[in-house]
């Protein structure tokens, strides 16, 4: 049976010593937390044939999520080993600290799933999956989202957490045609449709704001002037759907961007605040500032990109996050830091983002400041689709999540299994899918049950009306009908 009591040896040469000393000497952790120390004893032996260690939570400091985790691989260790004594034939004694304290903490349930209930700030969400933003372009009069995007929207609240399509926050963060606006009474009150749509079906949504910078078309932008941005340069091989020299929607390059002024990006971050109002209004539970994939945000991180020599160039780390933080500071004020997220995309190249030497320090800095605001989360992409593997290396993302300490969600060429694996080894905690949200309405059903997964449309991605947007089926309808 499982006791506590004092510590053997443990054998293994120059490694041999108390587990008391191997504890009081930080080997198991921050030496400050309570350990956990399991392990197997001959009875004609006084060393350990196995043993293990683990920090028990410091409710100071510990995130509550990890901790529960932590603390129950340590009960089921504890129970294997116990297991493995008595096949042995031997009375082995299994030794373990706190285990009354783990007992008492830790219900015994099944290891944590991505289909389990997570605590984000103060709300609850249903599972750990993401449906992640994917812009659709199907906005009605005025960028103002309509019925057929409620419906859209409610078919997929099965998801844990809903992060919207991007969603301009002024017509200057415009970059592509029939994309949704907050900006407006109209737009708010489109979008009020599309929330209540989504708590009817219980789930949970949070808008995502958008600037694109230097993402845009002349023809998009108020009096036809230049997109803003921290560069002249404009994105190579980056196209805005946008009209065309005959006055048709169509996918044409980006136009030559200019250099924001002070009082621009003053203008900016006054329309973050406005937007944050009117979300609230609208009654998301949250919203996300879109800090990646080459838009405004991500234009000021890169210090190669960024061409700026004030308080918001390209020269430190505090310079080049000023405007992302500018902007969570404000949403924050509004909603509550712990309402509020951050997508960013570190190593991305995605829109002419370059190499960045200076990648690691900006985000990691960004990350600090992020937690002392109480910043709800940090959603990371991983990588698209489209990339053979992952762009962000492993080494970061522990570096950034242990920096950060918070909820992190992932992104990015994700499946079951990845998911699966990624949440074991404590990498993140939520998991956004985008493209197989598209066919799958109901997506996290069909990853739990491994039902079949649909196949999208293409061609229907972007533009558009029901066909290849909500005329997608649940599997269960699709097999009631066969």
């Amino acid at each position: 049976m499982l006791s506590a009591g004092g510590f053997p040896r443990v054998s293994g040469g120059p490694r041999a010593r108390s587990l008391r000393s191997w504890v009081g000497r930080g080997r198991c952790g921050v030496p400050k937390n309570p350990v956990l120390v399991l392990g197997v004893q001959r009875p004609e032996s006084k060393h350990l044939v196995f043993s293990f260690c683990s920090t028990t939570p410091n409710p100071r400091n510990a995130h509550p999520e990890r901790s529960r985790r932590t603390l129950l691989s340590s009960l089921l260790l504890a129970k294997k080993l116990r297991s493995l004594a008595a096949k042995s034939g031997q009375q082995h004694r299994i030794f373990a600290s706190n285990v009354q304290l783990v007992e008492s903490k830790i219900p015994e349930r099944h290891m944590t799933s991505p289909f389990d209930p997570y605590q984000l700030g103060p709300i609850t969400l249903k599972n750990r999956i993401v449906m992640a933003p994917l812009t659709r372009s199907r906005s009605g009069k005025g960028e103002a989202p309509r019925e057929l995007n409620a419906e859209y929207y409610r078919q997929r609240a099965s998801a844990g957490l809903i992060v919207s399509e991007a969603t301009q926050v002024s017509q200057q963060g415009q970059g592509y045609l029939w994309t949704p606006g907050i900006y407006t009474p109209l737009q708010t009150a489109g979008w009020k449709r599309v929330v209540a749509a989504v708590h009817e079906a219980n789930g949970r949504i949070f808008l995502q704001m958008w600037h694109v910078g230097r993402i845009s078309h002349t023809t998009l932008q108020p009096d036809g002037q230049a997109p803003v941005s921290s560069t002249e340069k404009a994105a190579e091989g980056s196209l805005s759907f946008a009209l065309d020299q005959q006055g048709k929607p169509a996918n044409v390059p980006v136009s030559k961007p200019r250099i924001a002024t002070k009082a621009e990006l003053r203008q900016i971050i006054d329309d973050f605040e406005r937007a944050a109002h009117n979300l609230k209004a609208a009654g998301f539970d949250g919203a996300e500032i879109h800090g990646a994939n080459g838009y405004i945000f991500d234009q000021f991180l890169n210090s190669v990109v960024n061409q700026r020599n004030d308080e918001y160039g390209n020269q430190s780390k505090e310079s080049r996050t000023r405007l992302t933080l500018e902007a969570f500071d404000v949403v924050a004020g509004v909603l509550g830091a712990n309402r509020v997220g951050v997508r960013v995309a570190p190593y991305g190249q995605f829109n002419d983002m370059k190499p960045d030497p200076k990648v690691e320090e900006t985000f990691i800095y960004l990350a600090q400041e992020l937690k002392k605001r109480g910043c709800v989360y940090i959603h990371i992409v991983r990588g698209s689709q489209l990339d053979p593997a992952p762009v962000v290396p492993v080494g970061f993302l522990a570096n950034l999540r242990k920096t950060f300490g918070e909820t992190i969600i992932l992104t990015g060429g994700l499946n079951k299994t990845i998911a699966e694996q990624l949440l074991e080894g404590d990498v993140a905690d939520l998991f956004g899918f985008g493209t197989l949200f598209i066919a799958n309405p109901d997506l996290p059903e069909r990853l739990k049950n491994n039902w079949p997964l649909a196949t999208p449309d293409k061609r229907t991605f972007y533009g558009g009306d029901a066909q290849g947007y909500t005329d997608y089926p649940a599997y269960q309808e699709e097999f009631a009908t066969r």
